[in-house]
């Protein structure tokens, strides 16, 4: 008998009796971290620190950085991200997943969403704003 084996053995036996073995990820299952991306809104662009990120959760933490009120979208859609339909000044928001509404110059606001694995499009979406260019493209894997 192998003493280290023996001892493994006992140690995963009390994780898994104290539910431990879970959460150290003993059992081969295996969390998702939540993915943080920064965005910068002024006019007129929308910059996000990372444009591509696993599938799971998401938090944004979206600074408006700009003279203007703005406010942030995440919508998915296979459409190129300036290739949105536009209607009364505004892009329509099919696909819309979740959003801070607007917010004033100088505040941060943050977001979390779970995403599937596809293609979205951060926007603001203020009358105008996305049509002058306040987008950007969003990967999830």
């Amino acid at each position: 008998m192998n003493p280290l084996r023996t001892m493994a053995g006992a140690a995963v036996g009390a994780l898994a009796m104290t539910g431990v073995g879970v959460a150290a990820g003993l059992t081969g299952h295996r969390e998702h971290a939540t993915a943080k991306v920064a965005v910068t809104l002024k006019e007129w662009s929308l910059t996000p620190t990372r444009q591509t990120v696993a599938a799971g959760p998401v938090t944004f933490t979206v600074a408006n950085r700009g003279k203007l009120q703005h406010e942030f979208l995440v919508i998915r859609t296979t459409k190129a991200p300036n290739a949105l339909p536009i209607q009364d000044g505004a892009a329509t928001e099919a696909g819309l997943v979740k959003e801070i509404s607007e917010f004033k110059p100088g505040l941060t606001k943050k977001l979390t969403v779970t995403l599937k694995s596809g293609k979205y499009v951060l926007i603001c979406n203020i009358k105008g704003h996305y049509k002058a260019g306040q987008y950007s493209r969003f990967s999830v894997r």
